[in-house]
């Protein structure tokens, strides 16, 4: 019998749902403490059992399977568990790991974190890392069965598949809050897959309808007062009836209470104006100028738009009656800043999470050249050098913003968002680097970059410069790849070496003869380049 892939599915909510059961542990290691308990989901009882590890390291070392899954909340946190895991482990014999660790070596610092706990069979996996290396991390822990440990955050419930036997959280909480009833559901779901439970012909491949999920508390990596009883009652009881909130206003059966009230008024307000007539009933602000539109069609949140949006149109037709469409980083920067970042109030809570810092002349003078390192196709290990000299080049009284990295506090502030780099060997400050080069490329392209579309939708800014910015090149062949999926450098590439495998088509898409892919692995092409090409075109 042939199983289509919607009947498919259709088993696999059927087992995770109703079949499997899952075998819950509580490790708890808070003040100095070293109690483990089952929780039984069905009588909802907590029954004690003994527990011989030491400290939560040797636990989840003495308690592991084959392929494991470690759940954590903060980046920071992942990387410095992968250290702490990869510390207490030898290290493995794997011809594919010391292929990976040249590779990523060359492309990156061979002081690079990752490497050195790949080398004893440990992985990590976050939104701080780039695209490439968080594939590459997938592809490994899929492929070697040397590795064992893949330590990561919610980027698994955002649609990553890895084959997993076993799974320990060392944190229930998922960015400021607790996991929601339906998010740990769909994290533990990771473990023994339909797939990999009638995958083989063994009678013992049942026993994975039982998988094991052990929470472990620990100083470090809990809150002081969490209560994991209560957790897991909430998240497994049986007889409990699952609620989830539903967060998107908009969407039907969405309760508008004093809590959410605002977020519905703004976005209906967004929709109304973009597109008059489409909300019923509802009476709200209109945009009288060109830029207020703009700013409620790219859901500039930060800035009050109805009462600013004729001083900023003031700003902007002040600058285009003395000046040249903007053809370079630090004018566009400027701009920026006193067009938008200005009209924003000092207790703006959206712009204090990040646009705010180009009130600071500095800052703006940073992402300038943040843009011109893009544009200039500067290396990422030439960038890495660059973060570090300049860090080594300051007092070592300067505090560096080091986001969610950080280890103290500065002035105001009561989160500890800072790190003084005195304290940092020359191994810590690149990995930092490696992070935040990510972020704050992240940080141009979803924020900073929201207002440089609006400017050029105004026409402000000049055209090869708007290109240049966005997609780093004014070669229309190399654009039409990148609207297709691929990154820049392995367009250039493409195109260099393999254009007679290339056919651009009318309606801007892309077709690759996938013999592609032979010609790659006959060429000595690297992993990260080949697997780039793999997600986006299609053996036949």
């Amino acid at each position: 019998m042939v199983i289509k892939n919607s009947e498919y599915q259709s088993l696999e909510y059927l087992v995770n749902e109703y079949v499997k059961s899952e075998l819950l542990y509580i490790a708890d290691y808070r003040n100095d403490n070293n109690s483990r308990k089952f929780y039984d989901h069905f009588t909802h009882e907590f029954i004690a059992i003994k527990n011989e590890s030491q400290n939560y390291v040797a636990y989840l070392c003495d308690n592991s399977a084959n392929k494991n899954i470690v759940y954590l909340n903060r980046p920071k946190h992942i990387q410095e568990f992968a250290t702490a895991l990869a510390n207490a482990l030898p290290e493995i014999n794997s011809d594919l790991v010391k292929e990976a660790i040249n590779e990523i070596g060359s492309n990156l610092d061979e002081r690079y974190l990752l490497l050195y706990c790949m080398k004893h069979g440990v992985l990590y996996h976050h939104g701080s890392m780039t695209d490439a290396m968080r594939n590459y991390a997938e592809y490994l822990y899929r492929e070697c069965k040397e590795i064992r440990y893949i330590i990561s955050n919610s980027t698994l419930l955002e649609g990553v598949n890895l084959p997993a036997e076993r799974m320990f959280l060392l944190s229930t909480r998922k960015g400021s809050g607790n996991l929601r009833p339906s998010q740990f559901k769909n994290l533990i779901g990771r473990v023994n897959r339909f797939s990999e439970i009638f995958s083989s012909p063994n009678i013992e491949s049942l026993a994975k309808l039982q998988p094991e999920i052990h929470i472990i508390g620990t100083d470090k990596y809990s809150r002081a007062n969490a209560d994991f009883h209560s957790f897991c009652e909430k998240v497994m009881r049986v007889t409990k009836k699952d609620e989830d909130e539903i967060e998107n206003v908009l969407l039907e059966g969405a309760e508008i209470n004093d809590k959410n009230e605002d977020d519905y008024d703004s976005a209906m307000t967004r929709l109304e104006n973009i597109e008059r007539g489409i909300t019923e009933n509802f009476d709200c602000p209109v945009a009288t100028t060109k830029v207020g539109l703009k700013l409620l069609e790219n859901n500039i949140s930060e800035i009050k738009i109805f009462e600013s949006e004729r001083q900023i149109e003031y700003v902007l037709n002040q600058f285009s009656a003395w000046n040249a469409p903007i053809s370079d980083s630090n004018t566009l920067m400027a701009l920026i800043y006193k067009a938008f970042v200005s009209f924003i109030e000092p207790n703006n809570t959206n712009g204090k999470k990040g646009i705010f810092r180009l009130k600071e002349e500095k800052a703006q003078t940073f992402y300038a050249m943040f843009l011109d390192w893009s544009i200039q196709q500067t290396p990422l290990p030439v960038m890495i050098q660059r973060f570090v000299k300049y860090w080594e080049g300051l007092s070592e009284y300067d505090p560096v913003y080091v986001g969610s990295w950080g280890d103290t506090n500065f002035e105001d502030g009561h989160l500890d968002y800072y790190t003084y780099m005195k304290n940092k060997t020359i191994s810590e400050k690149i990995n930092l680097a490696i992070v935040r080069i990510k972020e704050e490329e992240d940080f141009f392209d979803y924020v900073i970059f929201r207002f440089v579309e609006i400017l050029n939708e105004l026409e402000l800014l000049d055209e090869t410069f708007y290109k240049l910015a966005k997609y780093g090149t004014t070669d229309q062949s190399v654009i039409t790849l990148i609207k297709n999926g691929f990154s820049r450098g392995l367009s250039e590439l493409l195109l260099n070496k393999y254009r007679d495998l290339i056919e651009f088509r009318k309606d801007e898409s892309v077709w690759i003869n996938p013999a592609i892919h032979e010609r790659l692995k006959a060429n000595s092409v690297g992993f990260l380049q080949r697997y780039e090409v793999s997600l986006n075109v299609v053996t036949n």
